[in-house]
């Protein structure tokens, strides 16, 4: 049962991992160009439910596929 899990564990730390950096642009966009972040711009700002509802998932199925 341990193993399984740890097994299940890897694979799906094995399609976040190489996406770290889309992670990452899409917390700077947030904190930064949000109504409430540093420097506000509704243009940059508008792009940010759309990497987090496409992009991201995109890319973390991308690399699911590979690893299949």
């Amino acid at each position: 049962m341990k193993q399984k899990v740890q097994a299940i564990g890897k694979a799906l730390s094995g399609m976040v991992m190489p996406n770290i950096g889309a992670f990452i642009a899409w917390g700077f966009i947030t904190a930064l160009f949000i109504d409430a972040g540093w420097w506000p711009n509704a243009k940059l700002a508008s792009i940010q439910p759309f990497m987090l509802h496409f992009l991201i998932p995109a890319l973390i199925a991308a690399q699911g596929g590979k690893m299949v």
